[in-house]
């Protein structure tokens, strides 16, 4: 058993130091939500096949930029053949992830996302979602959009290594490129800051414990998941999947009632979310 009294005493530090709300939304399709609460399984998709088509590349395309303008000539072809590595492994090993907003009842969050308003948002506990994530190689935090690559701390710690060859702690040229991917994770071009994104990630093709990667047809797509049976990971900390979930809110085109899904919920042995469904207040039509 893991010590839970230190992840507890961890994940709320984080989120006092990081102002994380009490809750997280996670905006998806109605057949969706029928995967998670049937299965009690999450799915991160491949950000290889997401709406950002610089996902990951984008902060690593900016510091290849930065770099490459400032250190001097002799150490350009260096340059090059490091980004060239980080490019390769990215193309190589495209992480998984989910992605959840910081917002409530958001009309372009659920047009987006949420089956161009005709699916559910997720409401999701955000302590029991840190708790239940909280294992090596997996990413949990913010989404960072404005920034200026020059300050970044990542453009001193390479432009330190290909200037000197200091290594700033790294104990080699790999640990720098895992390091570089791991942050381009975590950053997305600045058009997309409205959406006030926070994910899970996982790192360098590592699949957890209680996850599997499956191909799935989606909207008549077929695309590769990560699957975490949920359950089995709630127990491993001491939660039960219904812990997660504060709220399930149906979107404010959908078709779908609240009694036909307080039924299901029902029929799955969910009881307790019986009492968690509401219809949005988005006068989105």
């Amino acid at each position: 058993m893991k010590n839970m009294a230190f992840i507890d005493k961890n994940i709320d530090q984080r989120i006092q130091d990081h102002k994380y709300g009490s809750y997280l939304y996670h905006y998806t399709s109605i057949t969706a939500l029928h995967n998670i609460l049937k299965n009690k399984q999450f799915w991160l998709g491949n950000t290889a096949t997401m709406n950002d088509s610089k996902e990951v590349k984008y902060f690593i395309e900016l510091l290849q930029t930065a770099i490459c303008d400032n250190v001097p000539k002799d150490r350009l072809s260096h340059c090059d053949d490091f980004f060239q590595k980080v490019f390769d492994r990215i193309d190589a090993e495209y992480p998984y992830a989910m992605c959840f907003s910081k917002l409530e009842d958001d009309a372009a969050q659920w047009e987006r996302y949420a089956d161009n308003a005709k699916g559910v948002c997720v409401v999701l506990n955000t302590k029991n979602i840190m708790r239940v994530f909280y294992e090596a190689y997996l990413l949990f935090g913010d989404v960072y959009y404005d920034f200026d690559i020059m300050q970044h701390q990542h453009y001193k710690i390479l432009y330190d290594y290909f200037t000197n060859g200091q290594m700033n702690g790294f104990s080699s040229e790999n640990g720098q490129i895992d390091n570089a991917i791991a942050c381009g994770y975590s950053h997305k071009h600045y058009s997309f800051r409205s959406e006030q994104e926070m994910r899970v990630v996982n790192l360098w093709n590592y699949v957890p414990e209680h996850a599997i990667i499956e191909t799935e047809c989606v909207n008549g797509v077929i695309k590769k998941f990560m699957k975490f049976d949920m359950e089995k990971r709630c127990a491993d900390v001491g939660l039960t999947f219904e812990n997660l979930f504060e709220k399930i809110i149906i979107a404010p085109k959908s078709a779908q009632d609240i009694g036909s899904l307080q039924s299901f919920v029902e029929e799955i042995g969910l009881v307790s979310l019986k009492s968690k469904i509401s219809k949005s207040n988005c006068p989105l039509r």
